[in-house]
């Protein structure tokens, strides 16, 4: 399943409909790795899938909180990091 990493951050590809985090992290929860791993398992339990390409587009501990979910799940991950110079996205197999 295709998913944007955080709604709103950078146009996504037309194809993107689902995010992991739906809106901007609250600062006060930004250093809160509890917070967003929570997020991240709960968007993981509702859709349960065994790949996951996500749209990367920013913030490194949301990322890092839905590998660490994906791993402990064995779900294989594929990360589209955004590219300002092209205003596309290059795969990354983790």
């Amino acid at each position: 399943m295709k998913a944007g990493l955080i709604r709103g951050r950078h146009k996504m590809p037309s194809d993107i409909t689902k995010y992991i985090y739906e809106c901007d992290i609250p600062s006060a929860h930004m250093a809160d790795g509890e917070y967003l791993k929570s997020i991240a398992e709960s968007f993981i339990e509702r859709f349960s899938p065994s790949l996951l390409e996500i749209y990367v587009t920013g913030f490194t501990p949301a990322l890092c909180a839905v590998l660490s979910v994906c791993k402990a799940r064995d779900i294989k991950v594929i990360c589209w990091h955004y590219d300002r110079a092209t205003d596309g996205f290059w795969r990354q197999d983790i």
